[in-house]
């Protein structure tokens, strides 16, 4: 199944952040909360990003790229230099 633009800006934003909270995902992404939330979940399910909770702040959700992740957000970064 293709990606997304949604899912495009997600993995991009986080190819350039090692890890980020997912409250400020949609801003970074440049994309509104339900778009985020619902990519995130599509891109988690494919083993993409990973989501961790902070010790100090159980309640902040951070969401991170997998190895898999990086892979395909670093081709997707080399398609848009290319573009």
């Amino acid at each position: 199944m293709p990606l997304r633009e949604s899912e495009t800006k997600v993995l991009l934003a986080l190819l350039k952040n090692e890890q980020i909270p997912i409250m400020t995902l949609p801003k970074i992404a440049k994309l509104g909360g339900s778009a985020v939330y619902n990519s995130v979940r599509w891109l988690s399910v494919r083993g993409l990003v990973s989501e961790s909770r902070e010790n100090e702040a159980p309640r902040r959700r951070m969401i991170r790229l997998s190895e898999k992740g990086k892979r395909v957000a670093t081709m997707l970064q080399q398609i848009e230099q290319t573009l």
